[in-house]
């Protein structure tokens, strides 16, 4: 009968001890809870990361959009510039032509008058 209360006592003083453990671990997550909240927080990644990648893709549309742009306008402005050069160049290569029919022209004014000088000194010599 001893060991009958003796066990009894225990069981009695088990019994409160686990339901004091009960009520005071009620407030905390239980392994279903921690393995639901995992599942949550794996459909929120995934709803996260299909928004980051619209997102980015978005971003990146608008980039291409935007560098699309300036590269046409570089484009433009490269052709301009080409385009200014050369017809600066044209217009010296006009003047370098002209230059060189003077000069064309001027030699040979020199070398009649050359000639000239040379007839009439040949003329004076003999006369002499």
């Amino acid at each position: 009968m001893k060991q009958k209360l003796k066990k009894n006592k225990t069981n009695s003083s088990g019994n409160v001890i686990r339901t004091i453990l009960r009520e005071e671990l009620k407030n905390f997550a239980t392994k279903d809870d921690l393995i639901k909240f995992e599942k949550g927080v794996d459909k929120e990644f995934v709803s996260f990361e299909a928004k980051m990648d619209f997102k980015f893709e978005n971003l990146e549309r608008r980039i291409d959009f935007k560098l699309g742009g300036l590269e046409t306008r570089t484009d433009e402005k490269a052709r301009q510039y080409r385009d200014d050069v050369l017809t600066s160049n044209d217009k010296l290569a006009k003047k370098f032509e002209t230059v060189q029919q003077e000069l064309e022209i001027g030699n040979l004014q020199m070398k009649r008058q050359l000639e000239d000088h040379q007839q009439r000194i040949t003329i004076l010599e003999s006369a002499q």
